[in-house]
């Protein structure tokens, strides 16, 4: 095991990194994943104009990723594709979100523990605005084989192939 061992695996190493895919560049989409829960209801979210994430700072902490102005695409596990939207309102305990002047407790009507945890902020709902353009109920949600979707609750979308089926599902220009 001599030169002849570590020029091998320089060689491997440029190997595999040279036949990965380049990454797309981001779209300026941002990809949101939504639940259908007591705590947080997707006919609630579209009915209302907010999304919301809790049950832990590690999600909830990922809707300060969004600004005013973001567009951001709605995922629900399983189902599809179900929102397109822009960004109104920062993020803030639902406790406190407003929608139409109202209390977002005032408003929702299918999430019964929307503020279960109200006074944890650990654990608590958190909500962000969003001015809904076009949303589908989950047995509507828009699908494609191969499309996009991960675990997180707010990541960059740039896979083009997603892109290009959301801008025609949602009919984007």
């Amino acid at each position: 095991m001599g030169a002849d061992w570590l020029m091998d695996q320089a060689e491997v190493v440029t190997r595999s990194v040279s036949n990965k895919k380049p990454r797309a560049p981001w779209s300026g989409f941002w990809y949101v994943n939504v639940d259908d829960c007591k705590e947080r209801s997707w006919e609630d979210c579209r009915r209302f104009g907010f999304l919301a994430a809790g049950g832990g700072r590690i999600y909830s902490d990922q809707l300060q990723r969004l600004d005013i102005g973001d567009q951001v695409f709605a995922y629900q596990k399983k189902a599809g594709y179900v929102g397109y939207g822009i960004v109104t309102q920062k993020v803030r305990p639902a406790s406190e979100f407003r929608c139409d002047g109202k209390l977002l407790s005032e408003c929702v009507q299918s999430s019964p523990d929307l503020l279960l945890h109200k006074n944890d902020p650990d654990l608590e709902e958190y909500a962000i605005g969003i001015d809904w353009k076009k949303t589908f109920t989950i047995q509507d949600a828009k699908k494609s084989s191969g499309m996009f979707a991960n675990q997180n609750v707010v990541c960059k979308l740039s896979d083009p192939e997603t892109l290009e089926f959301l801008k025609r599902a949602f009919e984007l220009s």
